[in-house]
């Protein structure tokens, strides 16, 4: 937990105030660190909400980071890969899903399942091995990328720290079973996957002749470079 610029790692803390409550209020808390030794706080202040965690790696604001970060590079990626043709964007290039298009039709289906799973969107209907060739017209996936990135951004927009510090249970296509895992952890993977397989793209994408533009996390609107 973190309180008043303090951190406390592995305790949750849940407070709930008297319903007539409104402000500040005082309250003594004992620690249990992990070695077993305790120490003793009293007369920290506190809002009236949820102000532990499960020792979290990353908070609200990374997550509305990443998701303007990612639809920037999308941009970025798409608007080079647009003046290639469609021939090039198709050509088997040695990557782990061949082409260009066909790594970001990968993409695209893989932020849809997660967003299915997190947020309630429709669902894709088509499993990995389909992945890479679900949108076969290079217009249709520009447009569906475009306005999924938004969506993306609006579902970072509202998700707060008591999402953040619970597990998560859903379905694995890949492990063909039901997982249960922090979903700070699987938040934090979705956007290192979207990372993973854009520099597989940026990669074809200068084998192709075409140079991306900046790619650096500082250099996004908004950030200090």
């Amino acid at each position: 937990m973190q309180c008043n610029g303090r951190k406390f790692p592995g305790v949750l803390v849940t407070y709930k105030p008297n319903a007539s409550f409104t402000g500040e209020d005082q309250f003594g808390l004992d620690v249990i660190w992990p070695n077993g030794n305790s120490v003793k706080q009293n007369n920290w202040a506190l809002e009236p909400r949820l102000i532990g965690t499960k020792n979290l790696m990353i908070g609200t604001g990374y997550v509305k980071c990443m998701a303007r970060y990612n639809r920037w590079q999308n941009d970025n990626l798409y608007s080079c890969a647009d003046r290639l043709t469609d021939e090039a964007r198709r050509q088997e290039r040695g990557a782990f899903l061949g082409s260009i298009h066909g790594t970001l039709n990968h993409l695209l289906w893989a932020d849809e399942i997660w967003m299915s799973r997190f947020w309630g969107t429709p669902r894709p209907k088509a499993g990995i091995p389909e992945s890479s060739s679900l949108r076969a017209n290079w217009d249709e996936l520009k447009r569906d990328r475009v306005a999924f990135d938004e969506r993306i951004i609006e579902w970072g927009d509202e998700i707060d720290d008591i999402a953040l510090a619970g597990d998560f249970t859903y379905y694995s296509g890949a492990a063909k079973r039901d997982l249960t895992k922090p979903k700070w952890l699987l938040i934090t993977h979705v956007f290192n996957h979207q990372t993973h397989h854009r520099g597989q793209v940026h990669c074809m994408l200068t084998q192709a002749g075409i140079r991306p533009g900046d790619t650096d996390l500082p250099f996004l609107r908004g950030q200090a470079a």
